[in-house]
């Protein structure tokens, strides 16, 4: 993994669980600030494509560029 706190993503998902993801409100495209990261995943504060923010959202690495 070679991101690191403060940087900016992107989701864009590769795995199969995208369903959750979009329970959650995250969609394709969404864009986050990294706030934490864990050797398996990525802790941000994404922004929605509605405006709202969710704050701490874990993610899998492999669904952020």
């Amino acid at each position: 993994m070679s991101f690191k706190v403060g940087d900016k993503i992107v989701f864009q998902p590769q795995g199969n669980n995208i369903e959750d993801y979009l329970l959650s409100g995250v969609q394709v495209g969404d864009t986050g600030i990294i706030t934490y990261l864990t050797e398996e995943d990525v802790i941000a504060n994404m922004t929605t494509q509605w405006g709202e923010i969710l704050e701490y959202f874990y993610l899998n690495p492999e669904d952020c560029i």
